[in-house]
């Protein structure tokens, strides 16, 4: 009588065998590039020219980054920045070395440049006894023709032991249905794990996936459409919701949870500052026109308005969340951010004071005869430097 574990043993090594000589063909193409294809794109391309299904294209990225990309086993303790996941790609290529999420970025670009949906997903696993591991994950899911799978990429090149990681290439985490994959892999956000009766994590815990057995009333594919709708912000804030409901039951969940309020935090930040310099680009512009007295260039009365419009719009937009962002007193966002909100807010009452007598300029300016614009002068104004020319 073949023992359980033996079993098991045995299907995942027939597993993997069957997925390599499945695509052999496929794998024997895809281990290698030329040293002349270098980009993501060109490697992207080179690797599936050929190729005319979306599943034997996306086994052909999956062959690559496995044999071509190592773990990184020294980030585990120091974790690298980047100033954009642009350049973090640059030195995952150069380097060939990269932890799991730069594994899931890195399929993701390969995804885009060869047109197949394709998104990354962070949660928590599971280790060969059971228990939870102590650090979280990132994994990838793609959509091929109406149906959803889910790959590991940073499992797929290897396995780690005695904190050293070894290269061994495996099948078995590549296109794996969703109901499966859940065996080992929690997201932290239910909408990834694209099934129809989500499991929480107590039964993730548990063993317990008796529920994936039962219809249920969660439609993803809405939840994934309306994700796609949203901004950023709306997105964390969502996604922040959902995870809360499927229980907080190890730290992993919390400083998810934590991080993406960080996050959610500079995400509106950037959004204050963009809003900011559009509002201030649109008013500069207003006064070197005003200083050229609308006639060098020459431009109409319309113009003159929406520039002033503009200027509002994103010195005003820009006021609301910077507010916003003072009103909530989030623990989670950073010195950094507040050092930059406290900035911010210290300089907006004179951009508005500013504004407003701008405003107050224009109105009266689009009113008067144009034959005598240029002679105007209106006490209200001379406190204003640079409308003094006038």
């Amino acid at each position: 009588m073949i023992k359980p574990i033996s079993l098991i043993i045995f299907l995942l090594l027939t597993t993997n065998l069957l997925g390599q000589y499945r695509y052999s063909k496929i794998d024997a193409a895809s281990k290698k590039t030329p040293k002349a294809v270098s980009s993501i794109c060109d490697i992207a391309n080179y690797l599936t020219h050929e190729l005319k299904k979306e599943e034997e294209k996306v086994r052909a990225l999956y062959v690559w980054i496995a044999h071509n990309i190592k773990y990184d086993v020294d980030q585990l303790t120091t974790l690298k920045t980047f100033p954009s996941t642009e350049e973090m790609l640059e030195d995952l290529l150069k380097t060939r070395k990269g932890i799991c999420w730069q594994y899931t970025e890195l399929f993701l670009a390969m995804c885009k440049a060869i047109g197949i949906e394709s998104y990354r997903i962070a949660g928590y696993t599971k280790e060969y006894d059971n228990s939870i591991s102590e650090y979280n994950h990132a994994w990838n899911a793609v959509k091929i023709g109406s149906n959803y799978y889910l790959l590991d990429l940073t499992w797929a090149a290897g396995y780690m032991a005695d904190d050293k990681f070894f290269q061994e290439f495996t099948s078995r985490y590549f296109l794996v249905p969703p109901k499966r994959f859940l065996k080992s892999h929690m997201p932290f956000d239910p909408i990834w794990q694209l099934v129809d009766n989500p499991i929480n994590n107590a039964e993730f815990t548990a063993n317990d996936f008796s529920k994936l057995n039962r219809k249920g009333a969660f439609e993803f594919q809405d939840s994934l459409q309306s994700y796609h709708a949203q901004n950023k912000v709306q997105q964390l804030k969502a996604s922040i919701n959902r995870t809360i409901q499927l229980g907080v039951t190890n730290d992993l969940i919390q400083d998810e949870i934590d991080d993406n309020y960080s996050r959610m935090g500079r995400y509106r930040l950037n959004q204050a500052i963009d809003s900011l310099n559009y509002g201030i680009d649109n008013y500069n512009l207003f006064v070197t026109h005003r200083n050229n007295k609308f006639r060098k260039p020459k431009i109409s009365d319309l113009e003159i308005q929406k520039l002033i419009n503009r200027a509002e719009l994103g010195i005003r937009n820009a006021d609301r969340i910077l507010k916003e962002l003072e009103a909530e007193e989030n623990d989670f966002i950073t010195r950094n951010i507040k050092v930059s909100l406290a900035k911010m807010l210290k300089n907006m009452p004179i951009r508005l004071s500013n504004l407003e007598r701008q405003k107050r300029f224009v109105a009266i300016y689009l009113k008067t005869w144009k034959p005598i614009r240029r002679f105007i002068t209106r006490i209200e104004f001379l406190e204003d430097p640079v409308l003094k020319s006038w």
